[in-house]
């Protein structure tokens, strides 16, 4: 599976109106297969949040953060794979 061949957001299927930080981290998480620490996820989601805290329309916000973090995340691990991949083929 490739860093972000991942299935449609967790915020599309449910009706959680509220930002929950630690199942948006979760999401993400699960959906990379446990190939990025648990900790740097959350730190992640947590930067992005921030970002939104003072947000006058909150509607979206929830959907933003899960979607920017998924982002980082998935150009994360695509960096490091990519450099893995190249230390691979130097040895």
């Amino acid at each position: 599976m490739k860093a972000c061949d991942l299935k449609t957001s967790w915020i599309e299927d449910s009706k959680y109106p509220e930002l929950d930080v630690e199942t948006v981290a979760e999401y993400i998480w699960r959906s990379v297969n446990g190939r990025m620490p648990r900790d740097q996820i959350d730190r992640i989601v947590s930067e992005v949040a921030q970002e939104f805290e003072t947000a006058p329309i909150r509607a979206f916000v929830p959907a933003l953060v899960q979607r920017l973090s998924l982002e980082r995340v998935c150009r994360d691990l695509s960096s490091s794979e990519g450099s893995q991949a190249l230390e691979l083929s130097r040895e």
